[in-house]
């Protein structure tokens, strides 16, 4: 039942990296367990944006106190609309198909403990991975960095300088 989602070009499936998911993930429950446990408390999200041109995520830092967890009358995996909205203290309801993760105690870098949802296969696809920057990298952002600061237009670089993420 597993579907995917269009923005610009790009095809978004959720599905976890190691191979196809069950949509949602087999730890869904679980998580909505745990996040019907945090009703009337603060929670911290991210978010994912859907927009023509691109997917971005928004970690605002506010906390938001979570006033009730609603059924979703028609999920499509197409579009990514789980079968849950979460109710915040702001009058808003977000589909948990459109959030990364929640967490209680603090919004960067929360602990395994304080981390109460969280959807891995979308994350993988919008947040970047960790990178080993090598002197090439550097030296290919520096040079671009330069050029917007002093206006210059940039050159195409070189095979020999293409930035390598090893």
């Amino acid at each position: 039942m597993a579907g995917y989602f269009e923005v610009g070009s790009k095809k978004l499936e959720p599905t976890a990296a190691s191979g196809p998911a069950l949509w949602p993930s087999d730890e869904y429950d679980e998580q909505l367990s745990r996040l019907r446990s945090a009703v009337g408390q603060s929670v911290y999200l991210v978010e994912a944006r859907f927009d023509a041109q691109h997917v971005s995520a928004r970690m605002s830092g506010t906390p938001y106190e979570l006033l009730a967890i609603v059924d979703f009358p028609r999920p499509d995996p197409a579009h990514h609309l789980y079968p849950h909205i979460l109710l915040l203290d702001d009058g808003r309801g977000v589909n948990l198909g459109r959030i990364l993760r929640v967490s209680r105690d603090r919004p960067y870098a929360p602990s395994v403990e304080a981390c109460l949802f969280e959807n891995r296969a979308l994350r993988s696809r919008i947040l970047p991975s960790r990178r080993r920057l090598s002197v090439t990298l550097i030296r290919h952002i520096a040079k671009h960095q330069l050029g917007e600061l002093i206006a210059a237009p940039q050159g195409a670089l070189s095979s020999s300088e293409e930035p390598n993420d090893d």
